[in-house]
């Protein structure tokens, strides 16, 4: 199956996609790749700040769960903001009293678990695009 349709046409978007659930990630990377997307893959938020520190600035959007070991995706995200201040943000959770937690602004930045793997892309997709419009307004 296909799913070419959910990536931006022209140089390929990395997404540093954090998710503890082994086979989850697997698959949503797959589904990410088949899209066109680059994606670094990491299941705890150590090892996605460290790929941050490696890599400056290099990633387009973090994909997290808000569950994770050690430290939570809301914390995981401050540090990710230091790191690649230009990226975008999306947080992941089947918890519906964790998204009420985000900032009234941010909702539209939370994918509720499940998710179809056609909502995953329309969500990174429209993730992706509002943040280029406010690093880019007009663009």
């Amino acid at each position: 199956m296909s799913w070419a349709h959910g990536a931006q046409k022209g140089e390929p978007e990395t997404v540093l996609l954090v998710e503890d659930e082994l086979l989850v990630c697997e698959v949503m990377a797959e589904v990410l790749k088949g899209a066109g997307y680059r994606v670094a893959m990491k299941h705890d938020a150590e090892a996605a700040l460290e790929a941050c520190r490696k890599s400056l600035d290099t990633f387009n959007l973090l994909l997290a769960d808000v569950i994770l070991p050690g430290m939570s995706g809301f914390d995981l995200v401050g540090e990710f903001r230091i790191l690649c201040p230009r990226a975008a943000v999306l947080l992941m959770t089947g918890y519906p009293e964790q998204i009420a937690r985000l900032p009234l602004s941010a909702p539209s930045n939370c994918l509720a678990k499940p998710f179809s793997m056609q909502t995953l892309l329309k969500k990174v997709r429209a993730t992706l695009d509002r943040n280029l419009l406010d690093i880019h307004p007009g663009a």
